[in-house]
Order: C-alpha cells, then sequence, then structure tokens
C-alpha cells in the first residue's frame, strides 16, 4: 500500500515547490507526513488483519499459509492449490472462517465415509465385530478379555466377519452368548 502514497506526494510535493511565498517547504513538510502517518497506519492494521493457518490433508500443496483476518476456509483450500481428486469436499465447511492459528485436514472419500459410519455405529450403539477395539468388544455381555483377543485374532487371520452369525466360529461362544449378544453387534 506505501506505493500508492508515494506518486501522490511526489505529485503534491513538486506542486508545492512550483508555488511561491511563505510557507512552501512547511506544506511540503506537512504533506509528507499526513502521507507517511496514513501509510505507517496502513501498515499496522494490515499486520493486525494478518492470520497463520496450517492445511493439510488432501490438497496439493499442503502447508502454512498467512492470510487475512475474515477471510474463510475456501480461500485456504485455493492458496494450497485446491483439492486432490481424493478429497471429500463434502466433508469441510469451506465457507467457514479462518482464524488464526487454524489446523484445517482435508479428508479424502475414504476417511470420511469411514468416520460417518463410525459416527452412525456410535449412535446406534452397536459394536461393529470388524472394526471393534479389544475394550469395545469386552463390553458385550459374556464377553471377557480372552473372548475378545479371539474375536480380534478371528477377523486378522480369517478376514473380516460377513455376518454377526459368523461369531458362532469363535470358540466359547455358543449359541448361548450369541443370544445375549445379537442385538448390541453389527457388521459392515
Amino acid at each position: 500500500m506505501k506505493k500508492l502514497w508515494i506518486i501522490p506526494a511526489l505529485f503534491l510535493t513538486g506542486i508545492l515547490s512550483a508555488c511561491e511565498g511563505k510557507g512552501t517547504i512547511a506544506a511540503v513538510a506537512k504533506a509528507e507526513e499526513t502521507v507517511y502517518a496514513a501509510s505507517d497506519e496502513e501498515d499496522e492494521e494490515d499486520a493486525a488483519a494478518e492470520i497463520v493457518i496450517y492445511i493439510t490433508g488432501e490438497v496439493n500443496n499442503p502447508g502454512v499459509y498467512k492470510l487475512k483476518e475474515g477471510d474463510r476456509i475456501y480461500q485456504a483450500v485455493d492458496m494450497a492449490g485446491g483439492m486432490t481428486k481424493e478429497a471429500a469436499d463434502g466433508a469441510i465447511n469451506l465457507a467457514e472462517y479462518l482464524t488464526d492459528g487454524m489446523q484445517i485436514t482435508v479428508t479424502s472419500q475414504q476417511e470420511y465415509e469411514a468416520q460417518e459410519e463410525a459416527k452412525s455405529e456410535e449412535e446406534s450403539g452397536l459394536v461393529n465385530l470388524n472394526t471393534a477395539s479389544k475394550e469395545q468388544l469386552m463390553t458385550l455381555p459374556g464377553i471377557g478379555e480372552a473372548k475378545a483377543d479371539l474375536i480380534i485374532s478371528y477377523r486378522e487371520n480369517q478376514g473380516s466377519f460377513a455376518s454377526v452369525e459368523d461369531i458362532k466360529n469363535i470358540s466359547g461362544i455358543k449359541d448361548g452368548v450369541y443370544n445375549r449378544i445379537k442385538d448390541y453387534i453389527c457388521v459392515n
């Protein structure tokens, strides 16, 4: 912004120095003072309005960027070269205002779908046999540490459970235990 003030200041200086009479030098000095004061105020405003954000994930050029206070996430994404083809563009609110120090992670479509699935399972209260941790499995009636370990070992060695009934393939889980947990489990 300083460049915009230099041209009028030089023009004003030239006009005033061409004038004859008392106070010409004082007028020029006063005009320059005003120009520099206005320029300094704008520099301070520009510095105060600058924010720094970190954008990562499915953008073409992840990194740290300087933007202006009041900018939005879509502007940060644009600065980072836009989203990759794998990005889940619906997973992030592009209209959200940026804040200083903000980290923005653009997730892939695959990650987004997994997060949504996990959220859905959490809301349903069901334990997914194919993704549940040992602790989550142990929340099921009749499933202790040993059976939870067997379930995890089964899915690591045999692959995902195709149906909830497949849990009966686990040693020690027969119809009685299955009937107690069938309403609390799912597979995806």
